[in-house]
């Protein structure tokens, strides 16, 4: 997954996760980034549209967002921010692996879960 937060045609910024980053070798998108044509930008041109949080979704491509070669496609969402002025977008894909790290992290978890003591109160 990616999240995009942007200003009228230009990136503020972005956070990749650790799957994501795996995929290819990617642009990273820097603060004052130019957003590529896609419904972000389209959505960003009414102001309208963020000031009153709509949303919108849409299907995009990693190529499109980062400048590689690989044609993934991406599920785009979209929302204003209300009066902060800024949008939100969230790019995901099912075609995605799993990040091994969360599963690790969640069977930590629920080991630890298990292990732990329960008392019963009033007996």
């Amino acid at each position: 997954m990616a999240v995009v937060v942007s200003s009228g045609d230009k990136v503020a910024y972005a956070f990749l996760s650790e799957s994501f980053k795996k995929l290819d070798k990617l642009t990273f998108l820097k603060k004052g980034t130019p957003l590529p044509r896609t419904h972000t930008l389209r959505f960003n041109a009414d102001t309208q549209n963020i000031r009153s949080a709509r949303s919108i979704c849409g299907q995009t491509s990693l190529a499109e967002w980062f400048s590689c070669g690989r044609r993934l496609a991406l599920d785009e969402e979209v929302i204003g921010l209300g009066a902060y002025g800024f949008t939100l977008t969230v790019l995901s894909s099912e075609e995605l692996a799993d990040d091994p790290d969360d599963e690790a992290y969640e069977e930590e978890a629920s080991l630890i879960e298990s292990w732990t003591p329960k008392f019963a109160r009033g007996r």
